[in-house]
Parts: C-alpha cells; sequence; structure tokens
C-alpha cells in the first residue's frame, strides 16, 4: 500500500507526508497543525488508520491527551483540508473502521491489495532480476520456481487469487 503512494508521488512530483495516528503522542490539536503546516500540492499518508482507535488504546488510562475520533473527522474535513492537497489512508482491517470515517465524499476511491497471484510474482521476479541466469526461458523457469514457493501456504496446497 505505501509503495503505491510512493509511485504515486513520484509520477506526480509531490512529497509524501507520513503521519503515524497511533503514536501515543499524537493529540487533536497536533494533527491539526500537521495538516495545516502540509504545503497545499502533496499527499497526507494516514497509514494503519484502524490500529488509531483499537480497543486497547482505547482502554488506556492516559489516552485523556491523545487523538480523538471527532479531532481526526474534524482535521481531515475542516479547516485543514486544502484544495489540491491528496489525502491517504491505509487499514489492514476496513471491516473495523467507523463508516463515518469510509463514506462518500470523505473517502472518494477504496483500492483492495490482496495476495498476488503467480503471473504476478513471476513478473515481480523478473522485473527484480532482470539478468538472473542470462535471462530467456531460464529466468522464466527460475521466476516460476520463485512463485511457486513464494505462493505456497503451510498446508502445502498452492495458493490461488480470486482475481
Amino acid at each position: 500500500k505505501t509503495s503505491f503512494v510512493s509511485a504515486l508521488a513520484g509520477s506526480l512530483l509531490v512529497n509524501i507526508y507520513v503521519i503515524n495516528l497511533a503514536s501515543p503522542s499524537l493529540n487533536d490539536n497536533q494533527l491539526l497543525e500537521f495538516l495545516l503546516d502540509a504545503p497545499r500540492r502533496c499527499i497526507v499518508l494516514l497509514e494503519d488508520i484502524d490500529s488509531a482507535f483499537s480497543a486497547t488504546r482505547a482502554r488506556d488510562p492516559e489516552a485523556s491527551n491523545r487523538l480523538t475520533f471527532s479531532g481526526l473527522l474534524n482535521a481531515i474535513d475542516g479547516v485543514a483540508a486544502q484544495e489540491g492537497r491528496l489525502l491517504f489512508m491505509t487499514s489492514n482491517h476496513i471491516e473495523n473502521l467507523n463508516p463515518a470515517l469510509k463514506r462518500p465524499g470523505r473517502v472518494d476511491a477504496r483500492v483492495y491489495f490482496g495476495h498476488c497471484d503467480q503471473y504476478q510474482a513471476e513478473k515481480l521476479f523478473l522485473r527484480y532480476f532482470p539478468d538472473v541466469a542470462g535471462g530467456g526461458a531460464k529466468a522464466q523457469e527460475l521466476a516460476r520456481i520463485f512463485s511457486n514457493g513464494v505462493l505456497q501456504p503451510k498446508d502445502g496446497q498452492p495458493q490461488r487469487s480470486a482475481s
């Protein structure tokens, strides 16, 4: 997910500003300041947004001076929301996110990154190791061996992609 955002930033020639919402010292005012200080033309990346308001964190007795859900919504929708800025949120558990956070208008697009399939694993191998075994058929065979090993779960059955 982060690589996707990095590639997009490179293509658009903009900087990425990463904000760790799970930081124990982050509070509503600091988040607002970070967003106000970020330039107009940039990408703001809120990684693992599902961990920012986890049940474990909610039970923390020292959480009174921390980021609140209301503070997050106000920061991304309010005065700090600038035209020309792209906001990305990553999550490993989108099903755990509050519907208010992922409603249309706040989240304009969702991109799912599942496991790669065998074809994708082979192409990745060849991309990172283009000169392995002199290229050609031998490289293709090594890519196939690599992809079979990568996609082999503990039960011994090859993984198949749904897409």
